[in-house]
């Protein structure tokens, strides 16, 4: 054995440019994969940091095509009549305050729950404790937990920040426990216990206004016979209130599900994407090996005429195959821990816990774990196939020149072929994404987001409680944005991107229970269309008779008109939202274009909007149109006039409205780019095994070259006799591939858009690019070929 390593380090040093280009080519398919793997571990292998996260479960409510958050009242009956949970809990997880203190103020995310969610989630505080019943009641000392990161960020870790006060939105607070740095559930800075925030709107039946429900499963009880009991209890609850709960259903989803559902198409494409690319690898190494193990003839008929066995001569080209794959498996864990990086650099793919991807213990012990499988994938058959008895007295009789070109070359032929099939499929994906893009990208947003600034405005404390003051604020606002250097014009909006949608009837010719309509809704000011560039297609806009006293305008889009009301005339329909005070008598005064509110694959949805100064809505977002050049240079005086009107409100996220459009297919363009990456390699992979393949057919075949040159065949002849030879396994592979791509068009098919998984064209597209490349691959040894010296040839 320790002969056989020693003459295997010899024989890659000998070659060593040999030993670089397999080792370098599996070190792109491994530490791709690893890669991947890497990040499939840590969002969808690695347990959910809770205690027996199999039994934890998520509710909601809705109909079949619609999902809702839970009703409060409805969620209390849930809790009292359910026998299949251990305990059940509710939160509000989304939210915002203001801290104040010696610094400037600082906009901080926050939540609302009930102590006995972390019971039923196993979740124990890393400092302190978690609320106590006195404290969950109206009335209530004010106190909260907060977040490791907070904790980290805004005081240093120390040690006794239990008991220290927090100024939130103007009111102090006690801070009881500090959270755990995995509990990411809630992905809040501060919660509050639920009890004493509870709001008016809670208490209505037929108010979907936020709330999330988690429940542990008692021990052997499943799924689905949670799930019929919920919905035996749904079915009881639309009964005893048929208006509020018409049609209404409950959903039972595990927790892992749930929270990594959403992940699992992402990670399924980029995981095959990369096994293919690491085949196509293994398929070229193989072929490299085989190759080189023909040109070592010579060495291996002396070692078979000396006694070595055929299981000594296997071992040693085996040793050679794992020390390359170990070579590529150190390069591949550097490669791995590149992509890693740029996976938590780009945040693009939008992966839930992606702050826990690395290269750790499981990755590394994977990563060799795959390098022992490509010993077997590229290595193996190589050396079975130098090793045959037959061709040991073939190699004998040739003087080491390899003698097996039957067996041999179909081996090739067959690898090439694989690499072909496979990177047909890579290529066909990666035009697919190409071709939805390019569709995607000339789809309207139904506005114009070029050169508009959008900055959130984060007002809070009691202050802002009072309408009057919220309107006031909100001229003062836009006025002073509207006068800013450089700007064209100002609005501002109240959920303009954010899942707003009341529960909307008619008035005049009420919709059945249960078939209310839900479009997006917003509260903007009267330039809010004209800053975003919005067409007014029929009707008016608001105006400043739109006011506190008068009757509620409602300005609603084309998709409304068309799903909602039918295709009749809009203007003058009566229509209430209900559980909304401020919305139960609006009046239809103007039709607007339909956009796209959420990103440019979304679709068009029913909108409705209302006058801002009729329905005055804390924490707006306010628009300004800068007249060119980047709006974002309008950020810091948006900033100081906002501080000019109120100090004590700050502005949060700046950015560029554009980039906000842009990033709603981030997503797909970043698995567009991986997906071109991977077939890009697995096209080169692939032309250096076809030019190898011919390269290694030239020379076995130069004494029949040379007589055929000697017996006056031109050079061309030559040259398509060579090149007809090396296309015919990539035919046969091209063939493969295309019957391939279909069923793997169903891995894609979610990322598309306006394209089929089974687009004639881009199989078209990627079968050119791939015969082309063939072509080109296998005529620099074919012109080679067509150069041989016929004297030389024949006195070999």
């Amino acid at each position: 054995m320790h002969n056989d390593i020693a003459c295997a380090i010899r024989a890659l040093l000998r070659a060593p440019g040999f030993t670089a280009t397999a080792a370098l080519t599996l070190a792109l398919g491994i530490g791709a994969n690893t890669a991947i793997f890497s990040v499939v571990h840590a969002v969808l292998l690695r347990p959910l940091p809770f205690a027996e996260p199999d039994r934890l479960v998520r509710l909601d409510e809705g109909r079949a095509d619609r999902r809702l958050n839970v009703s409060y009242p409805n969620f209390l009956d849930w809790r009292m009549r359910s026998r299949v949970f251990e305990d059940m809990a509710v939160c509000l997880p989304f939210g915002s305050a203001v801290v104040t203190g010696p610094e400037r103020a600082e906009v901080i995310s926050t939540a609302k729950s009930e102590a006995r969610l972390f019971a039923v989630l196993g979740v124990r505080p890393r400092l302190g404790r978690i609320f106590r019943p006195e404290e969950e009641v109206p009335g209530a000392a004010a106190v909260v937990l907060i977040s490791h990161a907070l904790w980290l960020r805004r005081y240093g870790g120390a040690g006794d920040v239990v008991g220290r006060a927090l100024t939130l939105d103007g009111e102090a607070a006690t801070i009881v426990g500090v959270l755990p740095a995995e509990f990411r559930l809630l992905a809040a800075d501060v919660v509050y216990p639920l009890g004493p925030r509870l709001r008016r709107i809670d208490a209505d039946r037929a108010s979907h206004a936020g709330f999330f429900a988690y429940a542990r499963l008692k021990p052997g009880v499943d799924v689905a016979r949670a799930q019929d009991e919920m919905s035996a209890i749904a079915a009881d609850l639309e009964r005893e209130h048929p208006s509020a709960n018409a049609q209404m259903g409950v959903f039972v989803t595990p927790l892992d599900e749930f929270l990594l559902g959403g992940a699992r198409p992402t990670l399924r494409l980029l995981s095959t994407a990369v096994g293919l690319l690491l085949l196509v690898a293994c398929a070229n190494v193989a072929n490299v090996l085989l190759a080189r193990g023909l040109h070592r003839g010579r060495e291996t008929a002396v070692r078979a005429a000396l006694g070595a066995s055929r299981f000594r001569i296997v071992r040693l080209f085996l040793i050679e195959g794992v020390m390359i794959a170990g070579a590529g498996s150190a390069a591949g864990i550097l490669v791995a821990s590149w992509g890693v990086r740029i996976v938590q650099a780009s945040r693009a793919l939008n992966l839930p816990r992606a702050a826990d991807i690395a290269i750790d213990g499981p990755t590394v012990l994977y990563a060799v774990a795959l390098s022992g499988a490509t010993v077997l994938l590229f290595a193996l058959a190589p050396a079975l196939q130098l090793s045959r008895g037959d061709v040991m007295a073939s190699l004998r009789q040739a003087g080491g020149v390899a003698a097996a070109q039957r067996g041999s070359a179909r081996l090739r032929q067959l690898l090439i072929a694989s690499e072909v099939a496979l990177s047909l499929v890579l290529l066909v994906g990666a035009g697919l994404m190409l071709r939805s893009l390019a569709v995607l990208s000339a789809v309207g947003p139904g506005y114009d987001a070029e050169h508009v600034l959008a900055v959130d405005i984060a007002q809070s404390g009691s202050r802002y409680e009072d309408p009057d003051v919220l309107r006031q604020f909100a001229v003062e606002l836009v006025e002073q944005a509207r006068r800013l250097p450089g700007a064209a014009g100002a609005a501002l909006a109240f959920a303009p991107d954010a899942l707003w949608t009341p529960r909307i009837n008619r008035m005049d010719a009420p919709f059945a229970p249960g078939q209310e309509a839900a479009p997006f809704a917003s509260a903007v000011t009267p330039a809010y269309f004209a800053t975003l560039g919005i067409p007014i297609r029929h009707g008016r806009v608001f105006e400043s008779a739109d006011s506190g006293g008068a009757p509620v305008a409602a300005v609603v889009n084309e998709a409304f008109v068309r799903e909602v009301l039918g295709g009749a005339e809009p203007l003058g329909i009566g229509l209430t939202a209900e559980g909304i005070p401020e919305m139960a008598r609006m009046e239809i005064v103007g039709v607007v274009g339909d956009t796209r509110r959420l990103g440019l694959a979304g679709g068009i949805r029913p909108e409705l909007y209302v006058s801002y100064a009729q329905m005055p809505v804390s924490y707006p977002t306010l628009f300004v149109r800068a007249v060119g050049g980047d709006p974002l240079a309008l950020a810091r005086a948006v900033d100081q006039r906002v501080a000019a009107i109120d100090p004590g409100v700050p502005t949060v996220r700046p950015r560029r409205l554009l980039d906000q459009l842009s990033a709603s297919t981030s997503n797909r363009r970043t698995i567009g780019i991986l997906l071109g990456l991977f077939a890009a390699l697995a096209l080169g992979l692939t032309a250096v095994g076809i030019a190898g393949m011919v390269a290694c057919v030239v020379a076995q075949r130069t004494p029949e070259i040379g007589l055929r040159i000697a017996l006056g065949a031109r050079p061309s002849s030559v040259s398509r006799l060579v090149v007809a030879g090396a296309m015919v396994p990539v035919l046969a592979g091209m063939a493969v591939g295309a019957a391939a791509t279909w069923p793997s068009g169903r891995l894609i098919r979610s990322f598309l858009y306006g394209v089929a998984p089974a687009d004639p064209w881009s199989l078209a597209v990627a079968a050119a690019t791939l015969a082309i490349v063939a072509l080109c691959a296998a005529c620099l040894p074919a012109r080679r070929a067509s150069r041989i010296d016929p004297i030389t040839a024949l006195t070999r």
